[in-house]
């Protein structure tokens, strides 16, 4: 763990910088596109919630794209939307989803002449960041002068996982980072921003999926129970899943930062490179 302002963040053992984003440039997960219409839902009405926080036609930059739900999302309701994901993978089925163009990559593979964008969001993302000050820095770099960054992200200090301990199922490898209020606080401040608003984040799934996601995280009898649940009329009905772990914020950009002292090629290596539709 690390000490950061004088509060803990929870910080599990990780991979380089470099190794990491090659990891995840591999990504395949078919599981997650079995809940694809219900985190359409999700995307829905977590974008209605803080939907004045977007200016009509706004341009939005999504950080961690994955598969397109919120880029899908983004275009139903008329905003400007660009992905980056490093997942050669996800953007294939983006592709599928949306017409919104998806740039491969991270933050470093961003070109400059896309910038500034209104509103930067990104989606259980901030957790997987191997310096997240830095990134949120970069962030900031993307914005416009009083743009938003609009996320979510893991809250550690909430009663659920104070109750269930170490069974808390949030626990993975790829979770880098576990927050606070105040180190989240903290790290916004240091990147530049200041919270405006912050709220339980909203998750929709179905039964199914959601016991056999506890099923590979090692929870007794969750699998069986997917299967058996898969078999009825139910599996595909749509749960609200709102505990607090999760919380959704709303900062705003607070100052300008100097530029870096030079630019990154990308992190892969590599020049910036577009996957268009």
């Amino acid at each position: 763990m690390r000490c950061l302002g004088c509060e803990i963040v929870f910080m599990k053992p990780k991979l380089s910088p470099e190794d990491l984003v090659r990891e995840y440039a591999g990504v395949v997960d078919p599981v997650y596109l079995d809940n694809f219409p219900a985190r359409l839902v999700t995307f829905r009405r977590g974008l209605a919630r803080v939907g004045r926080y977007f200016p009509p036609g706004a341009r939005v930059l999504e950080v961690g794209s994955y598969c397109g739900a919120f880029l899908q999302v983004a275009e139903e309701v008329g905003l400007d939307v660009t992905g980056l994901e490093p997942s050669a993978w996800a953007i294939e089925q983006a592709r599928r989803a949306t017409h919104a163009p998806v740039i491969q990559g991270t933050l470093d593979d961003l070109p400059k002449t896309l910038a500034p964008f209104d509103v930067v969001a990104a989606w259980d993302v901030v957790e997987h960041f191997a310096d997240p000050v830095a990134e949120l820095q970069k962030v900031n770099r993307a914005l416009r002068e009083n743009g938003r960054f609009v996320f979510c992200t893991l809250m550690i200090d909430n009663w659920f996982p104070r109750l269930i301990g170490s069974r808390w199922p949030w626990f993975m490898d790829m979770h880098l980072f576990y927050f606070t209020r105040r180190t989240i606080a903290d790290v916004l401040e240091r990147a530049g921003f200041a919270i405006k608003e912050s709220m339980p984040y909203l998750h929709i799934t179905t039964p199914e999926y959601l016991l056999r996601k506890l099923g590979t995280l090692g929870l007794p009898g969750a699998s069986t129970a997917s299967r058996l649940v898969a078999k009825t009329p139910w599996a595909r009905a749509h749960i609200p899943v709102r505990l607090g772990d999760i919380q959704l914020f709303v900062a705003e950009k607070t100052r300008e930062l100097a530029a870096p002292a030079f630019r990154s090629t990308g992190s892969n290596g590599k020049s910036a490179r577009h996957a268009e539709r």
